[in-house]
């Protein structure tokens, strides 16, 4: 387990999430501002190998995937994760949460930002961490906020779409992160 809070924990994606994995990124209003639904073989291909050997896979590939499991139900209600992406030309390393529609508005992804903000901080010794979030979605938007991010840049990436890029310093984290 990466870690939790009082009402969520976060664990390595294991083969009996699968099926969730699925509906989350074939999802067509979960996937919206992300570039839409998944195919689903590429889908289950992908999380197969993040599930084999997760650090392995996060050593090889720059992408830490974590499960994002309700304490209290035992229920999967999405993913996170850390991923190194480059931007302006620059590598950098996005947060990144989805979650099922059943458990948007909560306060979740918000959870597990946190969550995996302190391991990137802590644990990867990061100086700075971002959130690469399609201007349209608000809700994303709120959760880099609460996270103390800050609007640094709109950037237009190589096939024309437009993303902000809020950023997360070391020095500039709020205490409870």
């Amino acid at each position: 387990m990466l870690g939790q809070t009082d009402r969520i924990y976060l664990r390595t994606p294991e083969e009996k999430d699968l099926d969730q994995i699925l509906a989350l990124w074939t999802n067509p209003a979960v996937t919206r501002h992300i570039g839409g639904p998944r195919e689903p073989q590429v889908v289950l291909d992908h999380f197969r190998q993040v599930t084999r050997d997760p650090e392995a896979f996060a050593q090889e590939e720059a992408e830490w995937w974590w499960s994002i499991v309700e304490l209290h139900s035992g229920e999967l209600v999405g993913l996170c994760h850390l991923i190194g992406k480059e931007v302006e030309g620059q590598t950098e390393v996005d947060v990144g949460y989805f979650l099922l529609p059943a458990y948007w508005g909560q306060g979740y992804a918000t959870g597990a930002a946190s969550v995996i903000v302190a391991y990137a901080f802590c644990e990867l010794q990061l100086e700075s961490v971002v959130a690469i979030i399609d201007p349209g979605n608000n809700a994303s938007v709120s959760v880099a906020r609460r996270l103390g991010m800050q609007l640094e840049q709109e950037v237009l990436r190589s096939d024309g779409v437009t993303r902000r890029v809020y950023r997360l310093g070391r020095e500039n984290r709020p205490v409870t992160v």
